[in-house]
């Protein structure tokens, strides 16, 4: 297969390795500082992070947890995480999806909503997500943040 490539606004790169029914694996290249999607959790499936360059972190079920290159860890099914860059360099993991029920059309489908002039509309990238298969699990300040960034599109709309 030939790698399919998506890059998204703010320094992150997705590169899509392989797809079977049995497994999908995609590499990812986050900037220092850039945005990575909410807390989340899969239905079903598993998934596995290796480290390749940098540290990252990842906030597993309330825990943060730094994987350097080499590392690995599971994320099985259900557990809430996010996965992000807290360093000054760009990091580099590897995610193994298991079974292959999640890959290009996720990354594919979340950049044109991502990939927008101005703020990206939220209720629709949480629809996106679930419609893949990923639950976002929305914290009270996001909530506020997110609510505040309708607010705004609605008053861009009428200008």
């Amino acid at each position: 297969m030939e790698p399919k490539e998506i890059h998204f606004k703010g320094g992150i790169d997705v590169y899509i390795l392989s797809e079977t029914s049995d497994l999908n694996t995609f590499k990812c290249i986050v900037s220092p500082e850039a945005r990575t999607p909410v807390p989340h959790y899969h239905e079903q499936f598993d998934e596995t992070v290796n480290g390749l360059v940098g540290t990252t972190t990842i906030l597993l079920d309330g825990k943060v947890i730094q994987i350097n290159p080499g590392d690995s860890v599971l994320i099985p099914r259900g557990t809430v995480h996010q996965i992000a860059n807290k360093t000054k360099q760009a990091i580099e993991f590897l995610c193994e999806i298991r079974p292959g029920v999640f890959g290009y059309e996720y990354f594919r489908d979340i950049a044109s909503i991502v990939n927008v002039s101005g703020p990206p509309d939220i209720e629709r990238f949480k629809a996106t997500m679930r419609t893949h298969g990923l639950v976002p699990v929305i914290s009270f300040k996001q909530s506020i943040i997110f609510g505040l960034l309708r607010v705004i599109r609605m008053f861009k709309k009428q200008w």
